[in-house]
């Protein structure tokens, strides 16, 4: 069975009414199409992107669906969700981090997505999935939540440039309770809102390509977070764990006493 990842039908209503402009396609994106796939369940849509080029080439997936969902990257709706555990099973997604273009991406069609960073300006890039297309050769993955395939609009590949960075990694927890009171899922082992990571930076070959999220509150900005309070809270257990293994047991309890102080202090 594929793996499905199914967003668009779990979008706030306030959200589906959102309008952005329509793309032109252009040279820079490869063909993509897409068809039902009733085999994988109803209301799941199968893509086919194909490459024609001689090399390996990533690609973004931007596209809407008629009276359900205004366009946006694939992705970057509950990107959150996808590095967690969806009722206790393996994460959907991870980052993107080789330095360079080489396996497809997903590895087959039930294999985990990767996500990357759309470089969008202004500090405030997207978050979504990167897809690598060996040469010469088609790349098929899937999506639910879909009518029909005929309702999809505004369908783009666009073909990126990709180059390693670290990302502050900022995520909407409104969008991670509209996800679980949709789908009635849990969802745990969320990371902490914003955290660093490291990815890749993508830039679409195409100048004029969209730079819209769908959920507000969800960006990166290149470069580590600045360090929370809870991040100097969790320094002090940090040193006291240092040393005990030094041996000093008062100067370990001073840092247990200055992190309690701290996480009372701060009410963390």
């Amino acid at each position: 069975m594929a793996r499905i990842v199914s967003e668009m039908n779990y979008l706030p209503p306030e959200i589906v009414g959102r309008r952005f402009g329509i793309h032109v396609t252009s040279a820079q994106e490869i063909p993509v199409k897409a068809e039902n796939a009733p085999d994988q369940g109803q209301g799941v849509v199968k893509y086919t992107a194909t490459n024609p080029y001689d090399v390996p080439v990533a690609f973004v997936l931007y596209r809407g669906v008629a009276g359900l969902a205004p366009p946006y990257y694939f992705g970057n709706a509950f990107y959150s969700v996808y590095l967690a555990s969806i009722n206790w099973g393996p994460p959907v997604a991870s980052w993107y981090t080789a330095p360079e273009l080489r396996a497809p991406t997903p590895s087959s069609p039930d294999g985990q997505y990767s996500l990357g960073v759309i470089e969008a300006g202004g500090g405030r890039d997207i978050v979504a999935f990167i897809f690598v297309a060996p040469p010469k050769s088609p790349l098929s993955f899937y999506e639910g939540g879909i009518p029909d395939a005929s309702q999809l609009v505004d369908m783009h590949a666009y073909i990126v440039g990709i180059r390693q960075a670290q990302f502050c990694i900022h995520y909407s927890k409104a969008a991670v309770a509209q996800y679980m009171a949709q789908t009635g899922y849990s969802v745990s082992g969320l990371p902490p809102d914003p955290f660093t990571h490291a990815s890749v930076l993508m830039t679409p070959r195409e100048p004029n390509y969209p730079t819209n999220e769908i959920m507000p509150g969800q960006y990166a900005t290149v470069g580590a977070c600045a360090p929370t309070q809870t991040d100097r809270c969790h320094e002090f257990l940090e040193s006291a764990e240092g040393e005990i293994e030094k041996g000093d047991i008062t100067k370990s309890l001073d840092d247990l006493v200055n992190a309690l102080r701290c996480y009372m202090t701060h009410k963390l």
